[in-house]
């Protein structure tokens, strides 16, 4: 498990990494006072990043399912894999981002209620926490781990149902006739 996770994290790293260099590279020419340049780059940038942020979608999905490493090696070959999917795709990512979204805003309003002193200036001059604060806070935590734990599985299973639609995988117990008969 760790080793998939450390291999995810890999790609995820090596997908983004050429548009946040491109975003650094463009805020460093905004400093210098070339704007013109430092726009074009963030342009060139977005355009890497939101397509990084699609292939690896797709790539993870069919690493997962049929154990296919294009996304390691060749991940711009995986256009083939989204394009005839698009809309099954952006659906996907809708869904997938109001999972994400519900984990991570659940927990924070329900902080945000139980604790109104984070918004307020006098955050420094602040009294002990009493133990019903850091029970709160440590159920809180948790809630958003098991949130955040549903999300990503709410998200593969949105990816895969939209690249795959209940079409074959290969390695998923249904060789034979497809139907799981020999």
């Amino acid at each position: 498990m760790l080793t998939r996770g450390l291999v995810v994290w890999g790609v995820i790293a090596l997908s983004l990494s050429p548009g946040a260099a491109l975003a650094l590279a463009g805020g460093g020419a905004w400093w210098t006072g070339l704007r013109g340049l430092a726009l074009g780059l963030w342009w060139l940038a977005s355009g890497l990043l939101l397509a990084a942020v699609l292939l690896v979608a797709a790539g993870m999905t069919r690493l997962g399912c049929e154990g296919d490493r294009t996304v390691l090696h060749a991940p711009w070959r995986l256009w083939r894999t989204i394009r005839p999917q698009w809309r099954a795709c952006g659906a996907a990512w809708c869904i997938m981002a109001g999972a994400i979204a519900l984990s991570l805003g659940a927990p924070a309003l329900l902080g945000l209620a139980r604790w109104p002193w984070l918004c307020s200036l006098s955050f420094w001059r602040l009294p002990a926490l009493c133990a019903l604060d850091i029970l709160a806070f440590g159920l809180n935590l948790a809630l958003f781990f098991v949130l955040g734990v549903w999300a990503w599985q709410v998200a593969g299973y949105g990816f895969t149902v939209a690249l795959y639609g209940g079409r074959f995988q290969a390695g998923a117990g249904l060789e034979g006739d497809r139907n799981g008969r020999p």
